[in-house]
């Protein structure tokens, strides 16, 4: 009994090593199980660092330096960065679709060949910091939707998409980077340009604003610049002419760098590139210490559209669009700011005229708005202060005095009509808060008047147009003070009073807000015009401020004997304004001013008229007794 269940043991684990062996025989190799697993290559294409393409005409070697890649074969140039990241998401993303190991094409008596990798069609070589993977790419795998690829160091042949030849392309051109200088306008610090026409111009920028350092300093047209810079951020190569050939690497022959089709650069003087004919033009980026730029020559051709073009430090020779000769052909007097002042209404913060002696300064808070510092503390008329600064920042320079012509009083500027000077605390631009505009005399029968700033050599003509209220010097205080002359609600007022003729007109009104009349008495309330007068005097404005603590308010007709209209005020007994009405101010209007202030003013006829209308009227004859009316 023992023995027979030995022997059944036996058999057992005979059965069950049978088994083993005949499904490890049959299970695929780890290596195998892997590559069936995924993808082709185990890459991660933020550590890849190089890449070598070859196919049957193109024989290329990539590299990344400073996150940037360049190809280093079969010429040194800036690679398309998206074309390299393009084949290397393909290579990375390559799956796995089947695998045929060494030992079943020997089974089926197959050899490399068989699969095309006798004459590969492609090799890949990528390189990472854990070392380098070859890729090979053979023939169509059937039913031909697929490719055989296998990698260098491994006998198994996989069959994969066959996305990788249309990722790779079959020309250098292809690869390369068609952006000649590479840059930001808001991070470049200096710009130089340099033809026959215009000559050597040099620009630098200082704070948001460019100043011209030669062949004169002063300020550029900032947005001009800026056009310029992205011109030449923007501008593409159109077609590559020729490039110096590199050294072939050891694993590169000589005929597969001549099938690249690249040829030798040759000299500069064929292409008008050299610097007695061309267009130079560098800029320099934040960080950058030595420059870059590019060169342009002469039209390809009779009926092209292209220049010759190269970078400055590079003999690569390029074809270029040929309009942008019309942006970088340039002298200094196209670049000059035609602004006179490069700064928005809004970030003025006090602004100065000044005339011989007489001078004004003002100056603007958020909560009160502009008011006259000198030579007298007075509110000013934000409306007035706002557009005379408006016009002054709109000013614009119609043209350039030629600098031969020095004679200052010639020009109207020795001495000047007036000055100007702005200050701008919310704005970084350059020398605004202190450098000081000379405005020269108005010349009868002249469109233009010159002007130029006291810390500067250039001279500027502006249109005579553009100075519309401008004409006399805004340093009178008067010209700027507050025009605001009364502002009395409605609801404080409790009495008014006009004497006109010599006969007054007086009507009160009640606790309960209802109106009557108190001279003369037999009179009712003129309910149109006490409304009238309510809202007139509520926001009373002049029409200009005519003259200051005048020595004599009679030769304005505003003596004792005058038209004046009195409105008595609630909080308490006494308190009251008059308005003084007199003579006619020239044809715009008539003299006034309020009695007890310093100030003549004109007001508007119109608005004169309203406040001299009969406060009461003689009550109607169907009329039996007065009735009061309640006025708001």
């Amino acid at each position: 009994m023992r023995f027979r269940n030995t022997c059944r043991l036996l058999v057992a684990v005979c059965l069950l090593g049978a088994v083993i062996w005949v499904f490890e025989v049959n299970l695929p190799s780890t290596e195998q199980r892997k590559e069936s697993s995924g993808r082709v290559l185990d890459i991660s294409i933020e550590n890849v660092s190089s890449l070598v393409m070859e196919r049957e005409n193109l024989h290329a070697e990539c590299v990344k330096e400073d996150g940037m890649w360049f190809i280093k074969r079969p010429i040194m140039a800036r690679a398309d960065a998206g074309a390299v990241t393009r084949i290397l998401h393909e290579v990375e993303a390559m799956p796995v679709k089947e695998v045929i190991t060494a030992a079943q094409r020997k089974e089926r008596e197959l050899e490399l060949k068989d699969y095309g990798f006798d004459k590969p069609r492609m090799r890949l070589i990528t390189g990472a910091p854990l070392g380098k993977k070859e890729l090979l790419v053979g023939g169509d795998a059937p039913p031909g939707d697929m490719l055989y690829v296998k990698l260098a160091d491994s006998g198994n042949i996989m069959a994969t998409s066959r996305s990788i030849l249309d990722a790779v392309p079959e020309q250098i051109e292809n690869l390369r980077d068609r952006i000649i200088v590479y840059g930001e306008p808001a991070r470049t610090s200096r710009l130089e340009i340099q033809s026959k026409a215009g000559g050597f111009v040099q620009l630098m920028r200082k704070g948001r604003m460019w100043m011209i350092q030669q062949p004169e300093i002063a300020r550029a047209d900032s947005d001009r610049v800026s056009l310029i810079l992205q011109s030449l951020y923007s501008l593409k190569v159109s077609r590559f002419v020729c490039d110096p050939v590199v050294s072939p690497a050891k694993e590169q022959t000589v005929e597969a760098a001549a099938a690249a089709n690249v040829q030798p650069a040759a000299k500069v003087e064929p292409y008008g590139l050299t610097d007695e004919s061309a267009i130079r033009v560098k800029v320099w980026v934040q960080g950058d210490e030595l420059g870059r730029g590019i060169v342009l020559g002469k039209p390809t051709g009779d009926a092209t559209n292209e220049v010759y073009a190269k970078e400055i430090d590079n003999e690569a020779i390029y074809a270029v669009g040929k309009g942008i000769l019309d942006t970088f052909t340039v002298a200094v007097a196209d670049l000059k700011d035609r602004n006179l002042f490069s700064i928005e209404p809004d970030d003025v913060e006090d602004i100065s005229f000044q005339a011989g002696d007489k001078k004004v300064v003002l100056t603007r808070t958020e909560d009160r708005g502009w008011t006259i510092i000198d030579p007298v503390r007075w509110k000013a008329d934000d409306w007035v202060v706002n557009e005379l600064v408006r016009r002054i920042t709109h000013l614009r320079i119609q043209s350039f005095v030629e600098s031969s012509r020095t004679n200052l009083a010639e020009l109207g500027l020795a001495p000047p009509a007036y000055s100007i000077r702005i200050g701008a605390g919310k704005s970084d631009t350059a020398g605004i808060s202190t450098n000081q505009l000379l405005v020269g005399a108005l010349v009868e029968g002249k469109s233009s008047v010159c002007m130029k700033f006291e810390n500067e050599n250039s001279i500027y003509e502006v249109s005579s147009g553009s100075m519309k209220g401008m004409e006399t010097c805004p340093a009178d205080p008067l010209v700027c003070r507050d025009r605001s002359v009364l502002a009395i609600p409605p609801e404080n007022i409790k009495t008014i009073s006009l004497v006109k003729g010599g006969i007054e007109q007086t009507i009160t009104r009640n606790t309960n807000g209802a109106w009557s009349v108190a001279a003369p008495l037999s009179n009712q309330v003129n309910t149109a015009v006490l409304e009238d007068t309510l809202l007139t005097v509520a926001n009373l404005r002049a029409l200009r401020i005519e003259a200051a603590s005048p020595a004599d308010v009679s030769a304005y007709g505003l003596d004792t004997g005058t038209t004046k209209l009195t409105i008595g005020l609630t909080g308490g007994e006494g308190i009251q304004k008059t308005i003084l009405l007199g003579f006619l101010a020239k044809t715009d209007g008539i003299y006034a001013m309020v009695h007890g202030q310093d100030v003549v003013f004109v007001l508007e006829k119109a608005i004169a008229d309203r406040l001299t209308h009969d406060l009461t009227r003689l009550p109607a004859a169907e009329v039996k007794g007065e009735t009061p009316v309640k006025v708001p």
